[in-house]
């Protein structure tokens, strides 16, 4: 079966992280212990197929660590768990974090009008949803990381990413998948 790497790029360089490093050598050394999270996981997932999803949710948790750093309240993630056990089901390395980086650099928020992501987990699909919000500044949209995310599940299950691009709201449904004794993902 021919391998789709994921397009697990660096999700913002060091120069762009607005912390105070020499003020705040505490909120500093938070920033760089996750930071380092960040390319821990997306080094140690590089060749994975899948994840636990439990594993991709704590990815999830340093990456919006680091949004609250740079961004302050103006992106906000609102997570509703309706599933037991985020052990034994699985999603792709780094699609969670792909689809609320796609929610931040297409979307704008601020402190005083935050963007809400929310992200909905139950036993069948990962859902991430947000308002349309356009940025004032136009940003290029290729699609690329939502068409790899297709690509990438096409390959390793019959189940289809769904999404759903209305006029007020953007929401990508990412199927969870089981593994079976025979180890085919389902």
């Amino acid at each position: 079966m021919p391998k789709i790497s994921p397009s697990l790029g660096p999700p913002f360089g060091f120069g762009s992280a607005p912390i105070p490093l020499q003020r705040n050598p505490e909120q500093a050394s938070a920033y760089l212990h996750r930071f380092a999270g960040l390319y821990r996981y997306l080094i140690r997932h590089k060749d994975d197929d899948v994840v636990p999803l439990a594993d991709e949710l704590a990815f999830v948790d340093d990456y919006t660590y680091l949004i609250r750093q740079r961004f302050g309240r103006a992106y906000q993630l609102l997570t509703h768990l309706r599933l037991t056990d985020t052990l034994t089901v699985f999603v792709l390395p780094g699609s969670i974090q792909t689809l609320i980086e796609n929610a931040v650099k297409h979307n704008g928020g601020s402190e005083t009008d935050p963007l809400f992501i929310t992200l909905t987990l139950t036993d069948r699909a990962v859902t991430v949803s947000n308002e349309r919000r356009p940025k004032l500044t136009a940003v290029d949209a290729t699609g690329t990381g939502l068409k790899n995310l297709q690509t990438r599940y096409r390959l390793l299950s019959d189940r289809e990413v769904i999404i759903g691009d209305e006029a007020n709201e953007f929401v990508v449904m990412l199927p969870v998948l089981k593994q079976e004794k025979n180890n085919v993902l389902i």
